[in-house]
């Protein structure tokens, strides 16, 4: 029976059509190929053309050796892949595009569908994407949407990218999520004073700093209810008391309705963004219900705590 290569089909579907693909991949200097978490994520998203430029492994050796095994090929050979391989590894590449970074924000996702742990999947992305920007963030969600992904799974992405908002609630990680977001308006702003061109960011970290303007609204009570949930979490570390505290920080139910009322319809029905209104949502509603289910709770023991500060 022949067996077929199209060099257009990601290197994840090659192996599981042929398994002993992957030793032999392994064999050529593919070594990632063998680590199921790289498999089951980038190899998704790579072809053997696009990995063996990446590798710096000539396609001439990958094809006689494909063929040495009885593979016939097939598919044209991608543009990028025919140019001479580069004379540096990726590993010495010190930018990534936005492009690049969002098929692997995508793919850490698509890691977790597989099963892989979260504080696994988290590490890595911590490791690599500690300068990540949170509009990069937006796109990959967008993009997922896009394709069909439900929002509750690409709410999983909320996990994963919590950990560089350093916070120990989901409250806190999405405060500090929307600073950051707020942080990359300025950025953008800035970039686009440097190069001389006019900016919606610009215009929207200008709106920000007006008072009664919404985003200038929901940025101060960001910060509000930052000051809050730092002051509760000193309170649970000294075993003390929340009493009228807590019922402030229940008040976030209003910033979330503002925030469903005034932003997210316009970036869904304005602007055909619907990632972020749609996992956001979610994740709000989410964090309302618990907050109502843990203030039904009379005794307030190690149990309590415990739920509270998740």
């Amino acid at each position: 029976m022949s067996k077929t290569i199209d060099m257009r089909r990601s290197v994840y579907e090659l192996v599981s059509e042929y398994p002993e693909l992957q030793d032999i991949m392994a064999e050529l200097g593919f070594t990632e190929i063998k680590k199921p978490a790289v498999l089951h994520s980038v190899g998704k998203l790579m072809t053997i053309p696009r990995g063996a430029k990446m590798k710096n492994i000539h396609m001439d050796k990958v094809i006689a050796v494909l063929m040495e095994h009885g593979f016939t090929l097939s598919g044209e050979m991608p543009a990028e892949a025919k140019d001479e391989a580069p004379k540096t590894p990726i590993a010495d590449a010190t930018e990534e595009t936005p492009v690049s970074r969002t098929e692997q924000l995508k793919a850490y996702l698509r890691r977790l569908g597989e099963g892989e742990s979260l504080e696994s999947v988290r590490a890595d992305f911590v490791e690599k994407f500690q300068d990540v920007d949170a509009s990069e963030i937006m796109q990959a969600e967008q993009e997922l949407m896009r394709e069909g992904t439900p929002p509750e799974e690409v709410q999983k992405l909320c996990d994963v990218h919590s950990a560089l908002f350093h916070g120990t609630t989901r409250e806190e990680q999405i405060a500090n999520a929307e600073k950051e977001v707020m942080a990359s308006v300025q950025r953008a702003k800035e970039l686009a004073a440097q190069k001389d061109y006019g900016s919606k960011n610009e215009r929207m970290a200008e709106l920000a700093a007006v008072p009664g303007h919404p985003l200038h609204t929901l940025t101060r009570e960001n910060e509000v209810l930052s000051g809050w949930l730092t002051e509760a979490k000193a309170r649970l570390d000294a075993h003390e008391e929340l009493g009228e505290l807590f019922s402030r920080i229940r008040e976030l139910s209003v910033h979330y309705a503002k925030k469903g009322d005034l932003l997210y319809p316009l970036l869904k029905v304005n602007y055909e963004i619907s990632g972020p209104s749609d996992v956001m949502w979610t994740v709000d509603d989410e964090i309302r219900d618990e907050l109502a289910e843990i203030s039904k709770i009379d005794v307030h023991d190690a149990a309590w705590e415990k739920r509270l500060r998740a």
